[in-house]
């Protein structure tokens, strides 16, 4: 059974395709619809055997109902400059520009909302130039394990010190998402009940799970925001028992292990 959606989708593209057809003489009664979850709210696409498909995300379009009367004249126009070559539409040029506009669209290369990752969690990170970028869960893991990501407009970096919020999972943007400070911030040590003497430091599977982090990426990070804000070792390796499920042993052998890629003096005191 279709969703709500869905029908108003499938409405507005009827009534662009009985459009198209008056406007560019072209045959669109074998269009495929197809429905799609991913960051992009719609696509074109020509096959090898001759099919043609708009694909739409109904997660993106529920979300942004008024999106649709964008969205589908958008790639109406990719399938129109498929069937008719000689309108010269060739990606988002003036030819395609012109058939969008045609059918009531604005003519957006980008469209105006945020999307999320199909798979997995989406990240958004605030680089060092102030700039927000979303990476998928991957990306993430590799930031938090030390690597450096550079934007290419901005030249700001990204890394694992960097302010960050979990926006999405799995294709559908949260509700209330789950934001973590920047390691030099002041909220950080609240935000990770780092407070001196604090029996309230957050609870691990918590912490670690619904930041998406790893255990060890995890500790590495309250090791970093600790020191920068002036914690003792002790106060460190507490957050880090209860925030990873570890024993005092393991803590403080992880704290050893990891001193040196997170940055903090092995012989904190």
């Amino acid at each position: 059974m279709q969703s709500d959606i869905e029908r108003r989708v499938r409405e507005e593209v009827a009534a662009k395709c009985a459009l198209a057809t008056q406007l560019f003489h072209v045959d669109l009664s074998k269009l495929e619809i197809n429905f799609m979850r991913g960051r992009s709210a719609g696509k074109a696409q020509r096959t090898a055997d001759g099919r043609i498909i708009a694909h739409f995300n109904a997660t993106i379009l529920e979300a942004n109902p008024e999106e649709i009367a964008i969205v589908v004249p958008h790639e109406l126009a990719h399938i129109i400059g498929y069937l008719r070559p000689s309108l010269g539409a060739r990606h988002h040029n003036y030819g395609w520009w012109a058939i969008d506009n045609a059918l009531g669209g604005t003519g957006s290369v980008r469209h105006s909302y945020d999307v999320v990752y199909a798979h997995g969690h989406t990240y958004e990170y605030t680089a060092t130039c102030g700039t927000k970028t979303r990476v998928s869960k991957v990306l993430h893991e590799r930031i938090q394990g030390g690597q450096v990501r550079t934007l290419r407009r901005t030249g700001g970096k990204v890394t694992a010190t960097c302010a960050f919020s979990v926006i999405g999972s799995n294709g559908l943007p949260l509700a209330t998402p789950v934001h973590v400070e920047a390691a030099n911030s002041p909220k950080t040590v609240q935000n990770f009940a780092l407070q001196s003497g604090s029996a309230a430091v957050a609870t691990a599977p918590t912490l670690a799970s619904r930041l998406g982090l790893s255990k060890a990426a995890c500790a590495r990070r309250l090791m970093q925001i600790g020191y920068q804000q002036g914690n003792s070792y002790e106060e460190i390796i507490q957050a880090m028992m209860r925030a990873c499920g570890y024993n005092r042993n393991l803590a403080r052998a992880t704290f050893k292990v990891n001193a040196a890629r997170a940055g903090v003096p092995e012989d904190l005191q």
